[in-house]
């Protein structure tokens, strides 16, 4: 939800690999913790648009900074030259690794995309439902 504002409960269940009902019961617990909220889609009033509360966005950043600093360590031993060529190979085998917007979120949803410039899986679009607005 932090990477796709307003996706759907089905999308949201496509991009991480669950049933409807097991998507449901997990955004339940997210809006009963206030880490977010279900608006309706401004395109179709029958469907439920997610997204991040302030807290989610907090909670969001945190788990961030600590796998950034969990990458930095893995890293800090590999030359600057080494992580050009490894970020390479890592682009070049993301982007085979999607065919669509919905595979290539599941991998973005493990990405701090505030530190990904140039992403590969920009080549696949956003969800329909996350380039629209949705009603608070």
């Amino acid at each position: 939800m932090g990477h796709a504002t307003g996706l759907s409960i089905d999308e949201l269940g496509r991009v991480l690999g669950l049933s409807h009902a097991g998507t449901v019961r997990l955004v339940d617990r997210l809006v009963a913790a206030g880490f977010a909220v279900r608006s309706k889609a401004l395109r179709d009033r029958r469907a439920v648009a997610l997204m991040l509360t302030e807290a989610g966005e907090t909670r969001l950043s945190a788990i961030l900074q600590r796998r950034n600093e969990t990458l930095s360590e893995i890293l800090s031993h590999v030359s600057n030259a080494d992580r050009l060529v490894l970020e390479r190979i890592a682009e070049t085998i993301l982007a085979q690794m999607s065919d669509d917007a919905v595979s290539a979120l599941t991998i973005c949803r493990l990405c701090d995309e505030r530190r990904c410039y140039n992403c590969p899986m920009d080549a696949f679009g956003m969800l329909e439902s996350s380039t629209h607005r949705v009603d608070p």
